[in-house]
């Protein structure tokens, strides 16, 4: 019996398979960089934009990521936080529970999960105060997004 055909074909997956992940890891490590240049940015200047190009190419390596393999939690915590970054926590949330829902014991999930509530308590203890006029303005960042960029640093997506 000739096995040199199912031979070729196992070469032939393990190159394809080698192909796809090396096209999941040049996507995932495109996003983390752009999030990261992001992250910088929120941490020197709580209210500079973001370069709508770094937010696109961070949305756009994540999907493809994503796209190329959907079991990894990696990539929906990242986007998570990207939306963190962009105050939009109903998006962060959203995807902070899918990578829950792929790896409910992965410790970066817990960690994001602990550190938007921290945030929007923050938010709101801020809100409060605002008004019973114990301030004028919201124009100061609240302490838990300093804490969030400082914490993001630390994360190892």
């Amino acid at each position: 019996m000739d096995f040199s055909a199912l031979e070729e074909i196992e070469k032939q997956t393990e190159v394809l398979h080698q192909k796809v992940s090396d096209r999941f890891a040049k996507a995932y490590e495109n996003a983390l960089l752009c999030v990261s240049k992001l992250n910088m940015i929120r941490a020197e200047d709580f209210f500079a934009p973001l370069p709508m190009r770094t937010l696109h190419e961070a949305s756009r390596e994540l999907s493809q990521a994503i796209s190329i393999k959907p079991s990894i939690p990696e990539p929906y915590a990242l986007l998570s936080y990207l939306f963190f970054l962009m105050n939009n926590m109903e998006m962060a949330v959203k995807y902070l529970r899918k990578a829950h829902d792929l790896a409910p014991e992965w410790p970066k999930v817990q960690e994001l999960r602990v550190l938007y509530l921290h945030y929007m308590e923050t938010l709101e203890i801020a809100h409060e105060k605002k008004a019973k006029g114990e301030f004028n303005t919201l124009e100061n960042p609240p302490e838990a997004q300093y804490e969030a960029t400082e914490a993001f640093l630390l994360l190892d997506f």
